[in-house]
């Protein structure tokens, strides 16, 4: 067939085909040319991949190796990126912590360091030590040489010494035999002695007993004279302190031949008596009065208020005064036993017992012993010649004036009371009651006068009478007083002068 001019399918196909062969062809050449480079890679990765396995493995055998030096051969892990326990680290850290020197230490060299360092020192030490130990070693045997050189001359002594004891106890036995018979003559000699002295003490017991007898019932006897002599004598040792030299019934004022010489004090009071008196403090009756110094004149004068007077034997000149309770240059003592009522009203009170000690006190006496309201007894323990007068007050009786609550304090008061007037029997003490003392002193009970706007009541020692109606009334006292008794006060008032010009006649100069 004749070949034609247009281009038809086989052209086309023909064109496809070497087209795709050319392009194979390009494309299988590149792919060798690639897998040879490729081939070429891996072969020198896998010189490279060699040799780093021969240098792992070299690695491997040295941390092999180093495990062993370390002493962990067994452990898998180093653990240098995470040192959990079980790792080769861990572990060296432990064996640092517990047989290290230093736990703060991290590095296993640094630690061994150390201990080596701690290790020289302790057999540096070590060293001293038995170098110590060896001159202790000497000491001790040349110690031991000299104790067995003291033991051995010890033991030749403890021999020489055991022999002497033989003897001795020898000899002690046959004294010891000797003094065990002494001993029991003696003993049959003291009970002897004491069989007699039994009998003996009992007839002594008995006449004692009998002499006591006889001498409680001398001393009633005695006692009973004594007072049957006083009643009969009514003797006093007393002497005057002083005198009245003027008197002046007028202003109610006395002058005393006592002054700043002789240690006089204000507010003293005496009593008075005659001048005829024979004696002093003898008897209450010889008291004619009392005064109280208020001023001190010159060294041998004062002047004194009137403050009771006897109006059937009034004071003159030459009246005597005295007062127990004061002496020129000396203090005088005094014992008080019993309740001290010093205004004669019943009543017992604190404040009466403050009103002697006042009075005393401006005397510049004592109170050497005396009992409180209490019943218990203050001052001295017992009694002594110092002591002037022994001044009895009231003593309750247990049965009549006593509340049952008040028996301890009776009992108290009456213990004390016979203590004391034995001790004052026994020591010569003058017993005087305790109005007596107070005629002694001259001291005139104060009365109680009621002023206008005074709030006080006063309680009455009976209490008020009832009312007839048979309602019980307040027993207390209102505080008002009979308007005769200010007529009294102001008459007494007006009599007196306000003031002492303080001049005394010319009469006692001359």
């Amino acid at each position: 067939m004749a070949a034609s001019g247009k281009t038809t399918a086989v052209h086309f196909s023909l064109i496809f085909f070497v087209m795709l062969s050319i392009i194979l062809g390009v494309v299988a050449y590149l792919n060798f040319k690639d897998l040879a480079e490729q081939q070429a890679l891996v072969k020198s990765t896998d010189d490279r991949l060699q040799v780093a396995e021969a240098a792992l493995k070299g690695r491997i055998t040295e941390v092999d190796a180093l495990k062993t030096v370390i002493g962990y051969p067994d452990l898998p892990e180093v653990g240098a990126t995470d040192p959990a326990q079980g790792t080769v680290i861990r572990e060296a850290q432990n064996a640092i912590a517990n047989y290290g020197t230093d736990p703060a230490s991290q590095q296993l060299v640094d630690a061994l360091q150390k201990v080596r360092a701690e290790y020289d020192k302790k057999i540096e030490e070590l060293g001293q030590a038995r170098a110590s130990l060896a001159d202790a070693s000497a000491r001790v045997a040349s110690l031991r040489s000299d104790f067995d050189a003291r033991r051995t001359s010890i033991d030749s002594e403890r021999a020489r010494a055991n022999d002497e004891l033989v003897k001795v106890e020898s000899t002690t036995n046959e004294l010891l035999k000797t003094k065990d018979s002494q001993i029991e003559d003696l003993r049959k000699q003291l009970n002897d002695a004491q069989f007699e002295l039994n009998q003996t003490r009992a007839q002594l017991t008995a006449q004692l007993r009998d002499l006591n007898e006889d001498m409680v019932k001398l001393r009633d006897i005695n006692d009973g004279l004594r007072d049957k002599l006083a009643a009969i004598q009514n003797f006093s040792f007393a002497k005057p302190d002083g005198k009245i030299v003027r008197v002046d019934q007028v202003s109610r004022l006395v002058w005393i031949d006592l002054g700043e010489a002789d240690n006089l004090r204000r507010r003293i009071n005496f009593s008075v008596y005659k001048k005829d008196a024979v004696e002093i403090a003898r008897d209450r009756e010889d008291i004619i009065g009392s005064i109280e110094v208020v001023r001190l004149i010159s060294p041998h004068l004062a002047e004194a208020r009137i403050l009771k007077e006897d109006l059937a034997r009034p004071m003159a000149p030459g009246d005597s005064i005295y007062t127990p309770v004061w002496s020129p240059g000396q203090t005088e003592k005094f014992a008080f036993v019993g309740l001290i009522d010093m205004d004669n009203d019943g009543n017992h009170t604190k404040e009466d017992r403050e009103r002697l000690h006042e009075l005393l006190w401006a005397a510049g006496a004592k109170i050497s012993s005396e009992t409180l309201e209490d019943g218990e007894r203050v001052g001295e323990s017992e009694l002594d010649i110092t002591t002037r007068f022994l001044v009895v007050g009231h003593t309750p009786d247990p049965v009549t004036d006593a509340r049952p609550s008040e028996q301890p304090v009776v009992q108290k008061l009456m213990t004390h009371r016979r203590e004391m007037l034995n001790e004052a029997r026994l020591n010569g003490i003058r017993v005087v009651s305790l109005n007596q003392f107070k005629d002694y002193i001259g001291y005139v009970p104060k009365r109680r006068l009621w002023a206008p706007g005074m709030q006080e009541t006063w309680t009455l020692k009976s209490g008020s009478r009832n009312d007839p109606s048979g309602d019980q009334t307040d027993p207390s006292s209102t505080g008002r007083v009979s308007g005769l008794f200010y007529e009294d006060e102001r008459r007494e008032r007006d009599l007196r002068p306000n003031s002492s010009s303080g001049q005394a006649s010319s009469l006692f100069n001359k």
